[in-house]
């Protein structure tokens, strides 16, 4: 059976649900619903956060909720339906808006669940407009952590509560670690895809070039990532591997998967972040994979992790 059991991290406070096999999920709800840890019968599958000054800094943005618009909006400007807006520039370096600002918003906790095979944690945001973002939304996020098999469940949906349409997009940044030796010797297997080509700025120039170099599972080695592909088809899975792990991304059942993912290795080369996104980078302009949400309408979609042992 799982359990509740509630921690802190500095400041923060911390839902943990786990059951007697070490299968848990560790969730921080007014740090964006940042998910912490996931265990798999006691093996942590993420990178996060090791320490308060680390989840008040947001380093590299680890498993942070992204939205309402993943990735880079260039220059921070964008208009909507007449209107000029202009987020902060918090990528100085590339003079770049990043991530929008899920993850420093507080979530309200609606719903834990907790059963013999299961733990649910559902959670919302009342969001009621910036300056620079004057759209009210209710964000629902449902997280599901399955024991036999091993499985996690996001699930996401938006609800536009504006009067006027309103534009948005979602991600995850998840930083995956399955073993303390680093990613070289991991094996990752990517879906025939579309690379996004950019500019120095990191912004999409407008052209793709077909990527199959990790079509079937390949070494990481020494490779290099910091960029976006776009998937096709409804059945897109991505994998990584090491030893007798397989750990694999795919989406809900009946649900939408979502067509883009950024790939990216941070120096350190101790894990690697495969983010799902409903949009390309820079949506807010190109509008590639942008939601236009009209008054009064929802849109949800979420993927799951599956862990096996092959």
């Amino acid at each position: 059976m799982f359990r509740i059991e509630n921690k802190e991290l500095g400041d923060w406070k911390v839902i943990k649900l786990s059951n007697p096999s070490h299968s848990s999920m560790e969730i921080v709800p007014a740090r964006g619903a940042c998910l912490l840890d996931i265990r798999f019968r006691g093996k942590s599958i993420l990178h996060a956060y090791r320490n308060a000054e680390e989840l008040d800094r947001l380093d590299w943005m680890r498993s942070a909720l992204l939205f309402p618009f993943p990735n880079r909006l260039k220059n921070g400007k964008y208009h909507w339906e007449g209107k000029h807006y202009q987020f902060p520039l918090n990528d100085p370096i590339h003079d770049n808006a990043l991530h929008g600002f899920g993850a420093s918003t507080c979530f309200s906790v609606d719903a834990i669940e907790l059963h013999s095979n299961k733990a649910v944690i559902a959670l919302s945001l009342d969001f009621k407009g910036l300056e620079y973002y004057p759209f009210p939304f209710k964000l629902k996020v449902r997280y599901t952590l399955w024991s036999e098999p091993d499985r996690f469940e996001l699930e996401v949906e938006i609800e536009n509560r504006g009067q006027t349409s309103m534009p948005f997009a979602f991600g995850w940044h998840p930083y995956f670690k399955l073993d303390e030796n680093g990613c070289e010797n991991w094996q990752l297997q990517l879906p025939v895809s579309e690379e996004i080509l950019v500019s120095e700025t990191m912004i999409p120039t407008g052209k793709t070039k077909t990527f199959s170099e990790f079509d079937s599972l390949q070494k990481i080695g020494d490779r290099d990532f910091d960029t976006c592909y776009q998937i096709a088809g409804q059945s897109a899975v991505l994998k990584l591997n090491h030893g007798q792990q397989f750990l694999q991304i795919k989406p809900l059942d009946k649900q939408k998967a979502f067509p883009y993912y950024q790939l990216f290795i941070p120096p350190d080369r101790m894990s690697i972040a495969l983010e799902p996104m409903t949009a390309n980078i820079n949506a807010f302009q190109n509008m590639d994979g942008l939601w236009a949400l009209k008054a009064g309408e929802s849109r949800k979609t979420g993927f799951k992790l599956e862990l096996s042992s092959q």
